[in-house]
């Protein structure tokens, strides 16, 4: 490094505005040189990015007696900042998919809660005219739309989990009822 200059450090396209920064240090327009975000290069030649602040040291005269300057491997804070806004999408994508299935939902029950009371509707009307058959068609309507309701709770309630909102409680179930309902479907 002793032996070079910034400039063969310096990738051809950072050169221009290296060259304003030295012009207005040595002219004396600016004291303090502060470049956020630039690249050196490697040995290898791979861009390494940076930020570089320099500072003139003058005379009492003002003549610009030397620069002293600092220089940072910004890799890792770039990394952190395209992980958090990666985050911040992965968050708002997610947010948006919660939205989506409690709309959808929503939208899913009004149907079938207009099927369910049909059906039931039916199912007196059927069981007033001693229509058995009927009956029993209709019936596994509604045990299927009750089905179908249950599976949307638990798409809801699949949402509330990944929100935090859930509550879970545990309780005994009649595995017999539910072994007998998943044959009738």
């Amino acid at each position: 490094l002793l032996t070079m200059r910034l400039a063969d450090l310096t990738p051809a396209d950072d050169q221009a505005l290296d060259a304003q920064a030295w012009q207005a240090l040595s002219s004396g327009a600016t004291d303090t040189v502060n470049r956020g975000r630039k690249h050196y290069l490697r040995k290898d030649g791979s861009l390494v990015p940076v930020s570089v602040q320099v500072r003139a040291v003058r005379d009492a005269g003002g003549e610009l007696l030397h620069t002293v300057g600092a220089v940072q491997d910004i890799t890792e804070t770039l990394r952190l900042q395209e992980a958090e806004r990666e985050r911040e999408v992965a968050k708002a994508a997610n947010l948006a998919k919660s939205e989506f299935v409690a709309r959808i939902s929503h939208e899913l029950r009004t149907p079938l809660n207009a099927i369910l009371g049909f059906a039931q509707l039916l199912d007196a009307r059927a069981a007033a005219e001693g229509q058995s058959d009927t009956r029993t068609w209709l019936r596994n309507i509604q045990q299927a739309g009750w089905h179908l309701l249950a599976m949307i709770n638990d798409l809801l309630d699949l949402s509330r989990l990944e929100s935090g909102s859930l509550s879970v409680e545990a309780k005994a179930l009649e595995l017999r009822e539910i072994v007998d309902t998943c044959l009738a479907m």
